[in-house]
């Protein structure tokens, strides 16, 4: 990945600048608004180059080559004098060492205010807070099931008081052998099942 320099990150500002003036605030409003974040990034590119340039090292490594070609050892000092002394004494190279910049918080005050992206941030919070509203209208009818009239919802597991319903077998003949059998028959079944509705949750409403 190629980098850029400061006179390119300035150019690039100035031109992004430029392009937006082009396009209409209201009309482009895209293309308007997306150049503006165009300078915005630029100019925050800048400061934290600015920043970076002005840091001390926090420590400096001397490191030494064991002269195989693969191995060395990095040796740390607080005191750039002492990591000079350090390859003096053991050969090596000298590297300042910086930390890292403190991430920009979210609510950075330092950035420039521009109008157009406030609105745009106002915008989207709005588009946010009716999305939220839709969810929360979804998620109240998510428990409402749509039930056809002479229809009933009934569980997929039999409720304690649906199995109270359930009639007993009736005896029976059976008209082959003639022996007496346990058979459910088809009234015995429908006067369980109508029993069983009668018992079983009703929908939410």
């Amino acid at each position: 990945m190629s980098t850029i320099s400061n006179e390119q990150a300035k150019d690039l500002r100035n031109a992004f600048k430029c392009w937006q003036q082009d396009y209409d605030p209201v009309e482009d409003k895209e293309q308007y608004d997306m150049f503006g974040l165009g300078v915005v990034a630029m100019d925050e590119l800048l400061a934290l180059r600015k920043e970076r340039e002005r840091a001390e090292p926090a420590y400096y490594l001397n490191q030494i080559d064991y002269g195989d070609g693969e191995g060395f050892e990095l040796r740390a000092y607080f005191r750039e004098l002492d990591a000079m002394k350090s390859k003096d004494d053991f050969g090596g190279v000298v590297i300042p060492a910086y930390t890292a910049p403190p991430a920009p918080s979210i609510a950075d005050d330092s950035l420039p205010y521009d109008p157009q992206i406030a609105e745009y941030e106002q915008m989207m919070e709005a588009e946010q807070a009716q999305a939220d509203t839709t969810s929360q209208q979804f998620e109240s009818l998510a428990g409402k099931a749509v039930v056809p009239d002479g229809w009933k919802l009934v569980p997929v597991e039999l409720t304690k008081e649906m199995r109270g319903k359930i009639h007993p077998f009736a005896e029976a003949t059976c008209l082959n052998c003639g022996r007496q059998v346990v058979a459910d028959c088809e009234d015995n079944v429908t006067a369980s099942w109508n029993d069983m509705l009668a018992v079983a949750p009703e929908p939410c409403k």
